[in-house]
């Protein structure tokens, strides 16, 4: 992937016309948040996330890492568009993905749709993934979309370190996001000193703590 904007491996995305195919090895993103492939993704997660000889990883704790890394791409892409003046669609069918082997997980979106982009959260790929999780592995919402909070939250930190001149307007429109209520009552704003109000589940993982999760304050207690 071209990181024309020099963003960071992180957060760069790529563009292509609406209506078009991007070159390469690129698939429609509806086709991976599609019952089928979420459930294989979902068991292929487990395997990596277990150690060698160990308990094999629930599926709830995978299905949510797996809801994660995907919202955080698109919450990224998003996000940072915003802070450069463009708007991003974040409809399912007009997404394309890519993942090399062992690379990041690669996100093309369309320009020139007219859509309403302003709150992506409404309805949209976000929604659509972060719903089929819930329903297909009885993930709690609270849990899911506090995964979007810390997406909006953990672009920013990305950004400072990649373009800290878009880190202002940035802020702005991740801080829109978390105004939806469905993300820890929509009262959190970006910042080092953001703490979400539930965890990820990945310390059944691998028992490593988020710097932004509500066990933080547990562990100091």
């Amino acid at each position: 992937m071209n990181d024309a904007l020099g963003l960071g491996p992180a957060l760069a995305f790529d563009l292509h016309r609406a209506g078009e195919t991007p070159s390469g090895d690129w698939q429609l993103l509806s086709a991976l948040i599609s019952e089928r492939a979420v459930r294989d993704r979902v068991e292929r997660t487990r395997d990596a996330l277990t150690p060698h000889g160990a308990e094999r990883i629930d599926a709830r704790t995978a299905a949510a890492t797996v809801q994660f890394g995907l919202v955080a791409r698109l919450v990224a892409a998003w996000v940072c568009a915003q802070s450069m003046g463009r708007d991003l669609a974040l409809n399912a069918g007009t997404i394309w993905w890519s993942q090399p082997p062992g690379g990041w997980l690669q996100l093309s979106f369309a320009t020139e749709l007219r859509e309403d982009t302003r709150n992506p959260l409404q309805h949209g790929a976000i929604t659509e993934l972060t719903e089929a999780i819930h329903t297909l592995y009885d993930v709690s919402p609270h849990v899911l979309w506090g995964n979007v909070g810390s997406a909006a939250n953990s672009t920013i930190t990305l950004l400072r370190a990649s373009r800290p001149d878009l880190v202002d307007a940035a802020r702005a429109a991740a801080d829109r996001l978390l105004t939806d209520p469905r993300v820890d009552g929509g009262t959190l704003r970006t910042g080092p000193a953001y703490r979400r109000a539930s965890c990820c589940l990945i310390y059944r993982a691998n028992g490593a703590i988020c710097g932004d999760c509500v066990l933080q304050n547990r562990r100091r207690n």
